[in-house]
């Protein structure tokens, strides 16, 4: 519903800005449900924190389906789109090192928090994994070129990367992997799409993952001046507070359930510092005073 309520808000905003005198045409690659309606309108948060500044402009949202490597491609062209939204990539994984990173969390580490799809018949095996161990038995599936490869593989999780993401449910379904590992914010709506075609696949209910996975605007090189805008606009709103109140506003739902899981399994991302703030799950560990007390969960970490 969340996705719906603001994919109608950013389609409606097309219409609303003015394109007449627009200084900046912006195009968005907003990548897939879930999260990208968040980010759009985060985006025009930052961008209408800067207008004294920088002047009005055109937000355009391009949906298309252009997978990782392919989008990130078109980014550095900046013609296609010009921004998304992306985890910063380590050097040694990153054909596109020219993009522009915009240093500013935009999820306080939400992306971090995973959950599996998994096959209904096969939610007793998963019952009494309570540790990397015992999740290292099991056969991840994850998409050809996600940076969460590597970090998996770091933690010595066996991953099958061999798809994209329109073809990993049939994968799991047909027995390719074990399951399907995918953001605690949306891997509830995205087993409710495909309830029709993959009816056998269902969200484990016990085991909550952890790694850190900041997750950033990233902007074509040929647009250094949006990079700088952006980020103003993000700091902007974070020093007053609007930030913050929209983050909640839009996540404290998941944020309370999050806190409600008994196993909670952390992973090390190699490409993180230890001590960067995403090193722990502070989004459980520091909840809003708005929220419900969590429970405490048995928290193994990965060595």
């Amino acid at each position: 519903m969340l996705y719906i309520l603001i994919r109608t808000f950013a389609a409606c905003l097309l219409f609303a800005i003015p394109t007449a005198d627009a200084k900046d045409l912006i195009k968005f690659w907003a990548g897939g449900p879930g999260r990208d309606a968040y980010d759009a309108q985060l985006l025009t948060m930052a961008l209408d924190e800067t207008k004294e500044e920088y002047g009005e402009y055109q937000l355009e949202l391009v949906d298309d389906v252009l997978g990782v490597n392919r989008g990130r491609r078109l980014l550095g062209e900046g013609t296609v789109i010009n921004i998304y939204v992306s985890a910063p990539r380590p050097d040694n994984q990153n054909m596109y090192t020219h993009l522009l990173e915009v240093d500013f969390p935009i999820l306080q580490g939400l992306l971090g928090y995973r959950r599996l799809a998994i096959l209904k018949s096969r939610q007793n095996d998963f019952s009494p994994v309570n540790s990397v161990a015992g999740l290292s038995r099991f056969v991840a599936g994850q998409g050809r070129g996600w940076l969460d490869v590597a970090i998996l593989q770091h933690n010595g999780i066996q991953v099958n990367a061999s798809g994209e993401y329109k073809s990993l449910f049939e994968m799991l379904d047909r027995g390719r992997f074990d399951y399907l590992m995918l953001g605690a914010h949306e891997v509830v709506q995205a087993v409710e799409a495909q309830k029709d075609l993959h009816p056998n696949i269902v969200v484990d209910h016990d085991l909550l993952l952890y790694y850190p996975f900041p997750v950033v605007y990233q902007v074509s090189p040929r647009y250094p001046e949006l990079a700088k805008r952006v980020k103003k606009g993000l700091k902007k709103l974070e020093a007053n507070g609007r930030f913050d109140q929209f983050f909640r506003q839009q996540f404290a739902g998941i944020i309370s359930e999050l806190q409600q899981h008994k196993k909670l399994i952390l992973l090390r991302n190699p490409y993180v510092a230890k001590t960067s703030p995403l090193a722990r799950p502070h989004l459980l560990l520091n909840p809003s005073p708005a929220l419900p007390a969590p429970s405490q969960p048995v928290i193994e970490q990965a060595h």
